[in-house]
């Protein structure tokens, strides 16, 4: 007898693919001039990580059926 995955399993997987997209948001504004050993992290104060990181979140939320709202089409922030 298959057992269902339960809703918090479904959670937390969706939950974990935004996470993960994010991570990549974040890791794509590193220049690979200045990736290296003692810099993985972008600065603080690098204006593009936030936007970057919503739009990864967002991205993955709406294509794993988390969001409940469409993005809106006029905002260039999103994509």
């Amino acid at each position: 007898m298959a057992i269902a995955p339960s809703a918090s399993y479904s959670f937390t997987v969706r939950l974990d693919e935004m996470n993960i997209a994010a991570a990549h948001a974040i890791a794509s504004c590193v220049d690979r001039r200045e990736f290296g050993p003692e810099y993985i992290i972008p600065n603080v104060f690098d204006k593009e990580v936030a936007p970057a990181g919503a739009r990864g979140v967002a991205k993955a939320a709406q294509r794993t059926g988390v969001a409940r709202r469409r993005p809106r089409t006029d905002s260039a922030f999103w994509w």
